[in-house]
């Protein structure tokens, strides 16, 4: 479903921008340097068509913001304690470049998704010779890349990354109507709960009253998130859309003396959800950012003076560099032998950090004997589906002996327990094999190992290397998704604003979202969360379950669950028909 032109009688044509490029480089002559360096790594990795449109959104997008006739948006970061400023565009430009490393690891992103993270801020943000405003905005981009045939799928991925304003409380009852249903979701209590918690920047370790600014905002951050969720899963193809809100939000984290609380909940949510499309790279970066702000070991983030924790920072990479490095190496000998009578074939090993949940306790990171507030590395091992399944019948704890130089003895006893946690029953409820365990080396800090098959991820539909990957291949898209957009709003929203909970903490929907059930139908391998007073024949004929009908007709959906469930393993207690 693409976005419905509509028609506003103003738009700028691609010569405007042309014309105006060269006088906004000679003003912003670091700006040029980076534009300069930017395409020429483009032109390494993309072919000449697709340079050629890349080139047009740097041209439209350098235009657009560096002759904003709103001045003081022609600048972030204005008023720094260096008295610095940053051309605006130098925003989307870094996020782009995160899309497309310069190094031969990690990989590069198709050109529509590029030119929509360029432009992603114009209409948000810029007024220009006549044009202001979403609609207009989006006809002008629409009408220069007419050619590409790609105008609409460009508009309608940019329109799902735009920020909304949501309306002064009291404007008119449908207002008091929208604020009445955003203060009552799943989303709403949980960011409540997170800041009643203390947030990071409390002194205190609850907070007794969040006044109606703060009220607001909370409402704004849930709106805005549901539109970016309703607009990213209408389709495979605009899943897109949540890959440059993820790349957005941590450009935002990189001056934390800008970031607030709610800033860094989002960052929160976006780092689940980079994980989920297999962006590890990103959450990766994510999780770092984060862990310069405030605690990442913790799922709500509490101020960190209450945790006895180094926040993390720049002098203490390399250390944290090492740590991964050793781990990674243990795990290259451990892996032959905990697969001693499985061929291995292609297993590949990776080095990232993990996102905490509340059922899950993961090793701290310890640097000279003092906690950071980064979590242990997780080292990440991929490896063919059936290897995994040959595996899986014989799990248990392993312990193996190894050479160690550092060890007086000169060998070390590894213990790897097996750690079951939501994410894996997630990952093979949806279909993607995987295994958790923590590896205690000796003398060393332990870390999580993660072993998982290497079936396509999300993000492999858009990347150059792999644009023939197909969304029937990817176990994520049965969570990914909203089949109800068309059909009921109200369970759409429903939801939503539990998936977009799930991506900050998955047990969410057992400790706020008391009220929805999780329906998985093996059949189409669909997960979908549902209201409880829904009644089964509703839930099968809506979400086109017939077995479940067939199976329990005549109840609500809360009659099929065990009364006696615990909350935070609401993953535990999943219906699957």
């Amino acid at each position: 479903m693409e976005r419905k032109a509509k028609k506003t009688g103003k738009e700028l044509t691609f010569n405007f921008f042309e014309s105006n490029f060269k006088d906004v480089l000679r003003c912003n002559p670091i700006l040029e340097t980076r534009i300069d360096t930017f395409m020429k790594n483009v032109a390494l990795k993309f072919q000449t068509p697709q340079v050629n449109l890349i080139r047009r959104a740097v041209i439209v997008g350098a235009v657009a913001h560096q002759n904003n006739e709103i001045k003081i948006k022609r600048y972030r970061k204005e008023g720094n304690n260096d008295g610095n400023s940053t051309p605006y565009f130098i925003h989307p430009l870094e996020m782009a470049e995160t899309m497309i490393p310069s190094s031969k690891e990690g990989p590069t992103f198709d050109w529509i998704t590029i030119v929509a993270t360029l432009l992603h801020d114009v209409p948000e943000d810029v007024k220009l010779n006549g044009i202001e405003g979403k609609e207009d905005w989006l006809t002008t981009i629409e009408g220069i890349f007419k050619d590409s045939g790609y105008q609409y799928m460009l508009t309608s991925i940019i329109d799902g990354v735009t920020e909304r304003k949501l309306p002064r409380h009291n404007e008119n009852a449908e207002t008091e109507k929208l604020y009445q249903r955003l203060e009552v979701t799943p989303m709403y209590k949980m960011i409540t709960s997170y800041l009643n918690k203390g947030g990071i920047r409390s002194t205190k370790g609850t907070v007794t009253h969040i006044d109606w600014e703060v009220k607001k905002s909370i409402a704004e951050v849930v709106y805005n998130l549901e539109y970016l969720f309703i607009s990213a899963t209408q389709t495979p193809e605009k899943l897109r859309i949540f890959f440059i809100k993820i790349a957005d939000v941590w450009h935002n984290l990189q001056s934390p003396e800008w970031v607030k609380d709610i800033k860094i909940l989002r960052g929160r949510i976006a780092a689940g959800l980079a994980d989920l499309l297999g962006w590890d790279a990103m959450r990766d970066k994510i999780i770092v950012s984060l862990a310069k702000i405030t605690d990442v070991t913790a799922p709500f983030s509490p101020y960190i003076d209450n945790k006895n924790k180094i926040l993390f920072s720049e002098e203490l990479e390399s250390l944290a560099a090492e740590e991964m490095s050793a781990d990674i190496n243990i795990v290259k000998v451990i892996i032959p032998r905990m697969f001693a009578k499985l061929f291995i074939q292609s297993a590949t090993v990776s080095g990232g950090y993990p996102l905490p949940h509340s059922n899950k306790k993961n090793p701290i990171l310890k640097i000279h004997g003092e906690k950071i507030t980064l979590p242990q590395p997780e080292i990440r091992v991929t490896m063919p589906v059936k290897q995994i399944e040959n595996f899986r019948k014989k799990l248990g704890n392993i312990r193996i002996k190894i050479d160690d130089s550092r060890n007086e003895k000169g060998t070390s006893t590894i213990f790897i327990e097996y750690r079951e946690s939501l994410m894996e029953i997630l990952a093979n409820l949806l279909g993607r094999k995987r295994i958790d365990f923590i590896v205690s080396p000796g003398n060393r800090n332990s870390f999580m190992l993660r072993i998982e098959d290497n079936q396509p991820h999300i993000i492999d539909m858009f990347t150059s290397q792999n644009n023939k990957i197909s969304p029937a291949q990817i176990p994520e898209l049965g969570l990914l998704h909203n089949d109800f957009l068309q059909e009921n709003m109200s369970l759409s929203s429903t939801h939503i604003q539990a998936l977009i909970g799930f991506c900050y903490e998955p047990s969410l929907i057992g400790q706020v979202g008391e009220g929805i059930v999780p329906v998985f139908h093996l059949a189409s391998g669909k997960l979908f969360f549902l209201p409880k007073t829904l009644s089964v024949k509703e839930a099968s004929d809506i979400c086109g379950i017939p077995e479940l009908k067939a199976s329990y007709s005549g109840q609500t959906l809360w009659d099929l669950y065990d009364t006696d469930y615990k909350q935070s393993q609401a993953l535990k207690r999943i219906i699957e028909v």
